[in-house]
């Protein structure tokens, strides 16, 4: 398949290079053995679409639902990461500032216990600061 003017623009308007979303189109139509009737419309759906290229909701400051079921270590790191992004979106804009530093220096001692759910919301603080 070749790269013409209509699949340029069209990569284009939808923030992506032909070239390189060509590559990869290939590639997932060879790695999961992929055929289609019409490559060059299946082509262009891909360029369509986002493959994990726009950016995802920031783990805070949105509201979230609990989270999904889980066991082990893999339930506790959940829980307590629900539980800070709930205590951050509820409370970090009324904090005052010697507040928000607090919170931030719990979490870089967190963070170097260990607890890499702090990693997360030091980004956060970041972000909003």
């Amino acid at each position: 398949m070749e790269i013409d003017d209509e699949l340029r623009k069209l990569a284009t308007d939808n923030g992506k290079i032909a070239s390189k979303e060509l590559d990869a189109f290939k590639d997932y139509c060879e790695s999961y053995g992929k055929t289609y009737k019409n490559y060059v419309a299946a082509f262009k759906n891909w360029l369509r679409r986002d493959f994990g290229t726009k950016k995802k909701e920031p783990m805070f400051g949105v509201a979230s639902k609990a989270p999904k079921k889980a066991t082990g270590e893999v339930k506790a790191f959940d829980l307590e990461l629900h539980r800070r992004k709930m205590e951050f979106d509820h409370q970090w804009a009324s904090l005052s500032v010697s507040d928000k530093k607090r919170v931030e220096q719990e979490a870089k001692q967190a963070l170097a216990e260990g607890k890499f759910w702090a990693s997360t919301l030091l980004a956060e603080m970041k972000k909003t600061a």
